[in-house]
């Protein structure tokens, strides 16, 4: 997983860790002559960290959320490098994660091809759907804006 906050990448390993560095601003790509900073992002997941996404807001003062096949879920705060929140869901093995642009729910998948939506209240969160919507494992779930409603698709 590769994703852009800022003037910043974060790599989502299967080490369970995040990876970082700073976008290059010479060159015509954004990626040319940057270099990972040395000590990683180890934030909470103890197995492999298969989602990861950037919070447009959250109530909890995170700037991403991961998700990983140890049943984790992270919110994160880039700036200070730790987690602010971690909420774990026993038996689930996560394999991807995405936020309503308000932070106010979260759509995970699962290796099992469940799709789980968390309502998130605070330091609270609530099981809202919990199904199997596929046989596969190759699930993915974003959420989206259609006139004013926040949707999710696989």
């Amino acid at each position: 997983m590769l994703q852009f906050h800022d003037d910043t990448f974060f790599i989502g390993t299967t080490m369970n860790s995040m990876l970082s560095a700073e976008l290059s601003t010479k060159g015509n790509s954004p990626l040319s002559g940057i270099q990972l900073d040395p000590v990683p992002i180890t934030q909470g997941h103890y197995d492999d960290l298969r989602g990861l996404v950037v919070m447009h807001e959250s109530q909890l003062g995170g700037d991403f959320l991961t998700a990983g096949t140890d049943g984790v879920v992270c919110w994160f705060n880039t700036e200070r490098r730790d987690p602010v929140c971690k909420l774990m869901l026993k038996g689930m093995q996560f394999t991807c994660v995405d936020s309503s642009f308000d932070g106010k729910n979260v759509v995970l998948g699962t290796k099992n091809g469940n799709l789980v939506i968390l309502k998130i209240e605070g330091e609270s969160s609530s099981e809202v759907f919990n199904n199997k919507i596929t046989k596969d494992s190759r699930l993915c779930a974003i959420f989206t804006r259609l006139h004013n409603h926040s949707c999710w698709w696989t």
